[in-house]
C-alpha cells in the first residue's frame, strides 16, 4: 500500500504544538507543505502527467495546477507556490524568525489544497 501524504498533516499539527520550539515550528510548515506537495503529485501523476524526479518537481507540479482552466486547480497551483515559498524560508532562512500565525497559515492552506485536491473529477 502506498503512503499516505497526507498523514504529514498529522505530524505538522503536533509539531505546531510546540509554540517555544522554532526548530518545531519550522518543520510543521515544512511538513505541511510536503502532506500538499505529495498528494497534489499523486493526483498529477493520476492525470497521466509525468512529475520529475528532480528538483524541479516542486515548479513543474504546482505550474501544472495553475495552468489549468478549472479554478480549483488554478486555487491548488496558487496556493501550493504560495506554500512553497513558505517552507523554503522555514527551511532554509535562519535570519527570518517563524511566527504561529505563519504556521497555521501554512496548516490551513495544505488542508485547503489536499481538500480541493479531493473535489477534483
Amino acid at each position: 500500500m502506498p503512503f499516505d501524504w497526507a498523514l504529514y498533516l498529522v505530524v505538522a499539527r503536533t509539531l505546531s504544538g510546540q509554540v517555544t520550539d522554532e526548530a518545531a515550528l519550522r518543520s510543521a510548515i515544512s511538513r505541511a507543505y510536503y502532506a500538499a506537495f505529495g498528494v497534489a503529485s499523486v493526483r498529477m501523476k493520476a492525470d497521466g502527467k509525468n512529475v520529475p524526479n528532480t528538483g524541479d518537481a516542486h515548479r513543474v507540479l504546482w505550474d501544472y495546477f495553475e495552468s489549468a482552466n478549472d479554478k480549483f486547480r488554478r486555487k491548488i497551483g496558487q496556493d501550493g507556490k504560495r506554500l512553497r515559498w513558505r517552507r523554503r524560508q522555514a527551511d532554509y532562512d535562519a535570519l527570518t524568525k517563524v511566527s504561529n500565525s505563519e504556521v497555521t497559515d501554512s496548516l490551513r492552506t495544505a488542508e485547503a489544497i489536499i481538500r480541493f485536491i479531493g473535489q477534483l473529477k
